[in-house]
């Protein structure tokens, strides 16, 4: 059937265009009352030509399988053809009359119907090209809200990061200090007696411990908890 509307298609075009370029005398100011604007639409083929020819001639024309959409403005004269009517266009019925006597006529290709699903088609072509843009627009959105969403996490944990590290380098910092003021006073300080040196022996211990403290404190900061997902480990690829 698609091959069938396909070669109707072609004809009706070249048949628009000959019934155009035999139009010699242009109209300048034609009146809606004796003239029509109709468009010869194509669902299946992308081509659609437009010609301006007086009614009378419109209701002549006997065509097989053709399709025409007329402008709303001039439905008023042709309020009986009228057989489909959609938002950007109205479909008018012009039914094949007379054919070759050895030409068969086909016969769903000489009713209303086949103008009413051809528009049909055209405008579910175009409602479905619409959803698809309008699906991959969303999921764009989507893409975005999350990867923005993923970059403020990132912040807010790369900052909790940092301030856990100036702490943890502050805490580090201090015991080391003491230790080593502590281990320079005993080699190069002046001989002390046994008690004075049993004191800077428990200050190193004490900051030795504060040491172990902190090597054993669990990591307080979990990326998941800031929003962060970890990276999705694929076998075989560097990250």
């Amino acid at each position: 059937m698609d091959v069938r509307f396909e070669r109707h298609a072609l004809e009706v075009g070249q048949l628009f265009r000959s019934i155009n370029d035999s139009i010699a005398a242009p109209y300048d100011e034609p009146s809606y009352a004796d003239h029509v604007t109709v468009l010869c639409e194509c669902a299946l083929v992308e081509c659609v030509d437009e010609i301006e020819i007086p009614l009378k001639t419109f209701r002549d024309l006997h065509l097989n399988a053709s399709w025409f959409a007329i402008r709303p403005e001039h439905v008023t004269m042709l309020e009986s053809d009228v057989v489909a009517r959609e938002a950007e266009y109205w479909v008018v019925a012009n039914p094949v009359l007379a054919l070759g006597p050895d030409e068969p006529v086909d016969p769903p290709q000489t009713f209303d119907q086949l103008l009413v699903d051809s528009l049909r088609l055209a405008v579910a072509h175009r409602r479905a090209a619409k959803a698809r843009a309008d699906a991959v627009s969303r999921e764009l959105e989507l893409l975005r809200t999350q990867t923005d969403r993923a970059r403020r996490s990132a912040e807010r944990y790369d900052a909790a990061l940092s301030d856990y590290e100036r702490l943890m380098r502050h805490r580090i910092a201090n015991p080391l200090t003491v230790i080593s003021g502590v281990a320079t006073t005993l080699r190069d300080g002046p001989r002390v007696d046994l008690q004075q040196q049993q004191q800077l022996l428990d200050a190193l211990m004490e900051q030795a411990r504060v040491l172990e403290q902190v090597a054993l404190e669990p990591f307080p900061l979990v990326p998941s908890e800031f929003g962060v997902q970890p990276w999705p480990y694929s076998p075989g690829k560097s990250a």
